[in-house]
């Protein structure tokens, strides 16, 4: 199976197609923008998702809908911090799964960010 990885932004769009690993409700595949890093997302239930970046950049957080949630970022070379999305949507269609969130450092907004996966 493939998975096509669309993230929206303001100022930026991060788009390719990767081979995808499913296990029960996990999606697994490797992030084709940073190098040596690998995408897990956990579908928990229709109203939240839980995912991971592992690797040479290490991001983790829950997107829980209508709520706002805590989440860490890393890199190899040694930037680090936290940060808080609140999710506003999650949607699924088959062969689809999208989320959009707004994205906070500090309490402070930064940008919206739409995530679309398309499974193949």
């Amino acid at each position: 199976m493939k998975i096509k990885f669309i993230s929206i932004c303001e100022d930026a769009t991060i788009e390719y197609t990767s081979n995808l690993e499913m296990k029960n409700n996990t999606l697994i595949f490797k992030d084709q923008s940073i190098e040596n890093t690998t995408v897990l997302i956990e579908v928990i239930n229709e109203n939240e998702l839980f995912l991971e970046r592992f690797g040479d950049t290490n991001m983790i957080f829950h997107a829980l809908l209508g709520e706002l949630t805590s989440g860490e970022y890393a890199n190899k070379m040694g930037l680090s911090f936290q940060f808080q999305i609140f999710t506003k949507e999650i949607l699924f269609q088959k062969g689809k799964i999208s989320f959009k969130y707004d994205y906070f450092i500090e309490k402070e907004f930064q940008n919206t960010y739409e995530i679309c996966l398309l499974i193949k």
